[in-house]
């Protein structure tokens, strides 16, 4: 849940909580016109099941009439008339802070790093939570899901975050394993080669993913071998047919989750443009005062010329090369999607929300690797204060 669904939340139930309100009370008019039927419908199926009974209690009765009156009352049994179900309200004003408790709680403990304060504030939005959630809609509404929310507060504390822990070879290969030959691997044969297996690919793509990030020297060496890891990391073969091409979609996706979430560096990089684009003059203030801010801390003596282009001497390389996406702890962010919503924080803001225009590779003479560079669009916090009782003031 994002950022701007915790707004609208409330801004929803403000509006339509007194419609939904008033359909409750149209639908438990409706409920008790029906229950006084199903009654009268009732006291008419027992008498007639109780006149059935008593006519088969006979002992003077012929025994095939006795055999069709058994046969009556079971029929009748089984259309015995059913009470019809109590009408739930489509919203309520308890759902409110529930909801935000929940999105709070996520928010928390789903990070790619916690802290401990997070930790213990996660857990506690969590168990109110769940203890609002049954008094709301009781006992029977609750699943085991449930119970199995209350122990993920100490697997973080005893295993780290979730996506270290959520990411195990076992439950994400749970549908191959069931699916594959067992070719008479027992004992946990299987698994002891399906995990030898996900190491080397590991092992092989560790190897892939460091030379598609190599920094371009103008050899063609690099450049070629560049392209061709690029192209295994992220092309799959071509697709025959339109259901296999639906298929093979499907299981790109799937594999590019499990290849996120299983990636062995921080950071990792998307697909990047073959063509350079030309920086505009904001962008190219904000990258060179990026890199005079990194050269404060370098000494004199090894300090780079950084210029701008209009000082006619070493100039700073107008082009960058766009990525198609970047890996950031597991978390793959693709610009303009909605994953391209993100928080950041930086020295002075500790938090700013922005939807990611797109990444961006710039190469400057002096500096050994290209650093990445996010272009963004900053979401400007609305003010809301005029709801009533403002329910996520303290979240």
């Amino acid at each position: 849940m994002s950022d701007c669904d915790m707004v609208e939340i409330p801004l929803i139930w403000h509006q339509f909580l007194p419609e939904a309100a008033k359909d409750h009370e149209i639908a438990c008019k409706k409920h008790e016109a029906a229950l006084r039927k199903h009654d009268d419908a009732a006291r008419k199926h027992e008498s007639e099941l109780q006149t059935l009974r008593t006519q088969v209690a006979d002992s003077n009765i012929d025994p095939r009439q006795r055999t069709k009156l058994d046969k009556k009352i079971k029929d009748l049994v089984a259309k015995s008339p059913k009470p019809p179900s109590k009408p739930t309200p489509r919203m309520q004003d308890a759902e409110v802070p529930l909801m935000l408790s929940l999105a709070g709680a996520l928010k928390l403990l789903l990070g790619g790093s916690t802290t401990e304060e997070q930790r213990q504030r996660g857990a506690c939005l969590l168990f109110a939570y769940l203890q609002d959630f049954k008094r709301i809609y009781g006992v029977d509404a609750m699943v085991p899901n449930h119970h199995y929310a209350t122990h993920i507060p100490a697997q973080l504390e005893e295993y780290g975050t979730v996506y270290e822990i959520w990411a195990f070879l076992a439950e994400r290969l749970n549908k191959t394993l069931k699916s594959t030959n067992q070719n008479n691997q027992r004992g946990g044969q299987q698994e002891v080669t399906m995990m030898r297996e996900f190491d080397r690919h590991m092992q092989v793509r560790a190897i892939v993913d460091h030379v598609s990030n190599l920094a371009p020297d103008g050899t063609l060496a690099v450049n070629v071998s560049r392209t061709i890891t690029q192209r295994f990391l992220h092309e799959s073969r071509e697709a025959r047919g339109t259901v296999e091409a639906t298929g093979t979609a499907s299981q790109d996706r799937e594999r590019r989750v499990q290849d996120d979430a299983c990636l062995s560096t921080l950071v990792g990089l998307g697909i990047q443009s073959a063509r350079a684009f030309n920086l505009d003059i904001p962008l190219c203030n904000g990258v060179l005062d990026w890199y005079r801010q990194q050269q404060r801390n370098v000494p004199a003596g090894e300090q780079a010329s950084l210029y701008h282009a209009h000082d006619r001497h070493a100039p700073s390389d107008p082009t960058a090369r766009t990525l198609s996406y970047v890996v950031l702890n597991g978390r793959r962010i693709t610009p303009k999607t909605s994953s391209g919503i993100v928080k950041v924080s930086l020295d002075g803001h500790p938090y700013l929300a922005g939807d990611v225009v797109r990444f961006f590779l710039h190469q400057q003479p002096g500096f050994s690797s290209p650093p990445i560079f996010a272009e963004m669009m900053w979401l400007v916090p609305q003010n809301i204060a005029q709801v009533a009782n403002n329910p996520w003031h303290e979240l």
